[in-house]
């Protein structure tokens, strides 16, 4: 039994060696598998020296170097097209003439950069610092003898996101003749309604307030009472009466039964104001009392504007912001909230501001309010004509800023109506001068570049 052992051992032995054998070459020669592995795989920016600038308590403007995390800028690799690059632009000041990678990591056996100098590629070492204000060729070898090359660009913003750029996109004569003037964005079109002499005007522009169409109403109405809501206008006339209308000319009284001293609006919403009552209405023709949440604060009286915003807390629910003088001369704040579909009610809250904050400006002629930058944005004339300011809040009422947004070189107006569209533009019309104004934060203006791509397969059923 033991031979027999023994005999299977050696033949299974011989067997194994002569395979291994017939593997080898002639010579002897080993052989050697490579990988056709050669791309890079990862790469993250460094730190990044950037220069801010800022202001003193003196309200001079000064400078100052700060570092910033470059893992919170992410790069992009597009193998297809052989580039690497920023998904969004670094902040204004950052200096790229010397960049330093945390990560950048590659298969394959070396990699090299194209000196700007000489041309000539030299080992790339991601630590060490590299002047990246011009392109830069990055070049994989592989085992193999293959290579693959990226183009490494990154850019710098050319100015902050918070600079506001503006335009006076034109001087019209028919801006400059109306006066109580009210701007409203209508889709895609510019809808400016005013006073001339007894009649009521409105002027359209489809150019961005380059150009303008006139026409007249059929009836005259208050032009700074005008609301567009629910894809309809709504305004008062003479009387206080409530008139609407689907194209801004025809206007039909839809209730004389209740007489208003001004209008507000939210997005499907209609409220109508008197000296103590805010009532609100979905069509203009059925009113009912609002409910507010105390009987002591006394409602605007003058210089009214509103504006409806997204709330920041209910999918679909909305603010509606209340803006005023009261009959005492004290700025008058409300806000409101609006449920989808009417399922909840909920009372006009009085703002209550303390004395220690950014006041209401209310000493503002020919007021508007508008969201602009996901907030309420307050305009408004000075007593000489002149737009001192812009006002915004980012806490909805209680608090007015003048140092985020900045206004533009208006010249001297007898009246003056805001409007956004969405775009992010924000438009300013002045009567007496006929300046029509566009501006736009910066970053609200930049292009959002798609860096995320999803794959869907279908599953494909047999027919019977």
């Amino acid at each position: 039994m033991r031979r027999i052992y023994r005999l299977l051992t050696l033949l299974l032995g011989s067997a194994a060696l002569a395979g291994a054998m017939s593997c080898s070459s002639d010579d002897n020669d080993s052989t050697v598998a490579t990988t056709t592995s050669c791309f890079v795989n990862a790469a993250v920016l460094g730190g990044i020296n950037c220069t801010l600038h800022t202001t003193a308590s003196d309200g001079s403007d000064s400078t100052y170097t700060a570092v910033l995390t470059g893992g919170n800028y992410p790069l992009s690799i597009d193998h297809l097209n052989g580039r690497i690059y920023l998904q969004d632009s670094l902040p204004k000041g950052c200096d790229i003439s010397r960049v330093t990678f945390s990560t950048f990591t590659y298969k394959g056996r070396a990699i090299a950069i194209r000196s700007l100098t000489t041309a000539s590629d030299t080992v790339f070492n991601a630590s060490d610092s590299t002047d990246c204000s011009l392109p830069r060729l990055i070049t994989v070898y592989g085992y193999d003898g293959t290579t693959r090359s990226y183009t490494l660009e990154l850019k710098v913003h050319g100015q902050s996101g918070d600079e506001m750029d503006w335009t006076r996109v034109a001087t019209s004569d028919e801006v400059a003749a109306l006066a109580d003037q009210r701007l409203l964005s209508d889709g895609d079109a510019l809808v400016l309604f005013g006073r001339s002499g007894s009649q009521t005007v409105k002027l359209t522009s489809t150019d961005d307030g380059a150009t303008w169409a006139r026409d007249v109403a059929d009836t005259p109405v208050q032009p700074r009472s005008v609301q567009l809501v629910g894809g309809n206008y709504f305004a008062l006339d003479a009387n206080g009466n409530v008139a609407s209308s689907t194209d801004g000319l025809t206007w039909t009284i839809t209730s004389s039964t209740q007489q208003f001293d001004a209008l507000a609006g939210g997005t499907d919403m209609l409220f109508g104001l008197t000296a103590d009552a805010i009532y609100y209405s979905a069509d203009g023709t059925a009113w009912t009392p609002d409910e507010l949440d105390t009987d002591a604060a006394p409602l605007p009286a003058t210089e009214i504007a509103c504006a409806a915003l997204p709330s920041r807390t209910n999918a679909g629910y909305e603010d509606v912001l209340l803006c005023g003088v009261a009959s005492t001369g004290d700025a008058s704040l409300w806000r409101r909230t609006l449920a989808p579909e009417g399922r909840y009610t909920f009372p006009w809250n009085n703002l209550i501001v303390s004395a220690d904050v950014a006041a209401y400006p209310t000493a503002l002629g020919n007021v508007s309010l508008v969201v602009y930058d996901d907030a309420p944005l307050l305009c408004g004339l000075a007593a000489d004509g002149t737009l001192p300011a812009l006002y915004i809040s980012r806490d909805r009422g209680r608090t007015w800023l003048t140092t985020e947004i900045d206004a533009p070189a208006l010249a001297a107006a007898t009246s003056l109506s805001a409007a956004t569209d969405d775009a992010g533009y924000l438009y300013l019309c002045a009567g007496g001068s006929g300046e029509v104004w566009r501006g736009c934060l910066a970053r609200l203006a930049w292009k959002e570049v798609q860096t995320s791509y999803y794959k869907i397969k279908f599953k494909r059923f047999k027919e019977d």
